[in-house]
């Protein structure tokens, strides 16, 4: 039997797409299986497409209803354009992090054993970010953070015994070394993820993303609401993309699946919901600039599920990137043709962060990779793109600003 790919003695980088595929057909009556002499069994069918095979040379086996039917070998070596690296660090304990121009917030919940409050940093050099001020409220627990120009937006919940009667507060850092607050918002609260755009605030909380008027930013006005598509969701991210509107809901039916939803927030006040579909479960979806791809992570089946929204209305899986293995990917951030994938540790890899090139995103392909912590015990690393292939990661107690080099 005929091996048609990869030919022999073929070599690819760790993280390439393999496709292994017999010149002809089998009778469906019979089972093709593939194993591999370092990652023993591959998959079954006349053709599988695989990433992430290990490093090294591997003789694989086709075999039909168990009998060996042809053997290719293959060599499979370590990427050397992995050259995503460490520009610098500095100490800073936190779980969240955003940014704007050169300013970058990190905020820290008591939820992650730390002293409850946000940390303000100049990142005009952005592989030296040099602290301006900390903000630490009394009354609110910063559970996530959003910058927009000098605008601040600090969203909280109430965990561990940190009663939280704030839901958000908004903060002008005109003078980074002196925060000052314009309003607090106390109508929401269990506050998720925030995010402004076009002068209007989206806080996810609890089962509905309600937006807010703040182009005066000391007097936010709700405005609208827009709810979970199904009685069990929760609010749990939200972003915006142009005119659209994405935001994920966590359900407990179906148990650890969450909602995609797309709406129309061209008038903000006015919010018309297009579509939603149901994926798996993650901490932050990345969305392409043009809002035609979302980027979901699911923590049950280790991958990245990149969606097709250009048709909000008829949501399409387009193509879905299994992370490095016994990995799982938390956080997704998209800049341009790359995506940044935020991962917790597993076998053989630490906590750390992936690159994608996603230029063709029915094919994502690995591009980079960095190891934050390789014992993998380290908190979920939470990240941010700041453009030109720079991207701040938190991984306690460190900040780290990485890079291709």
């Amino acid at each position: 039997m005929t091996i048609a790919s990869p030919e022999n003695d073929q070599v690819f980088q760790r993280g390439e797409a393999i496709t292994f595929a017999l010149a002809a057909p089998v009778d469906p009556s019979h089972t093709v299986s593939w194993e591999s002499s370092l990652d023993r069994a591959l998959g079954e069918g006349s053709q599988l497409e695989l990433q992430n095979l290990r490093p090294g040379t591997h003789t694989v086996t086709v075999r039909v209803d168990g009998a060996a039917a042809g053997t290719v070998r293959i060599q499979v070596e370590d990427r050397p354009s992995w050259n995503l690296g460490l520009l610098g660090q500095v100490t800073a304990d936190g779980e969240a992090v955003s940014s704007d121009g050169d300013l970058l917030a990190v905020a820290c919940s008591v939820n992650e054993s730390c002293t409850p409050g946000v940390l303000f940093f100049d990142i005009s050099n952005p592989a030296a970010p040099v602290l301006r001020s900390e903000y630490r409220p009394a009354d609110l627990n910063p559970l996530t953070v959003f910058v927009s120009g000098d605008l601040v937006a600090v969203g909280g919940d109430s965990e561990s015994g940190f009663m939280s009667t704030v839901g958000v507060r908004l903060l002008d850092l005109t003078d980074p070394a002196d925060p000052r607050v314009l309003a607090s918002i106390t109508s929401v609260t269990e506050v998720q993820d925030v995010f402004i755009a076009e002068g209007f605030l989206y806080v996810a909380a609890v089962g509905s993303v309600f937006v807010f008027d703040v182009r005066d930013p000391g007097a936010p006005l709700q405005v609208a609401e827009i709810p979970a598509p199904r009685a069990s969701g929760q609010a749990f991210a939200v972003a915006v993309a142009g005119s659209r509107l994405f935001a994920l809901f966590w359900n407990d039916v179906p148990l650890v699946r969450s909602d995609i939803l797309v709406a129309d927030v061209s008038v903000p006040s006015a919010p018309v919901v297009l579509g939603s579909v149901l994926a798996g479960r993650g901490l932050r979806m990345g969305v392409s600039s043009d809002g035609r791809l979302a980027f979901a992570p699911d923590l049950n089946n280790k991958s990245v599920h990149i969606y097709d929204v250009s048709n909000p209305g008829n949501i399409r899986l387009a193509a879905e990137y299994r992370s490095l293995p016994g990995t799982e990917p938390r956080v997704v951030v998209v800049e341009g043709n790359r995506a940044f994938v935020s991962m917790h540790g597993g076998l053989g890899f630490g906590t750390g962060v992936e690159v994608l090139d996603i230029s063709t995103p029915a094919r994502p392909k690995l591009i980079g990779y960095f190891d934050l912590d390789t014992s993998g015990t380290a908190p979920t690393p939470w990240i941010e793109s700041h453009g030109g292939g720079v991207v701040f990661a938190i991984a306690r107690p460190q900040l780290h600003v990485l890079g291709f080099q």
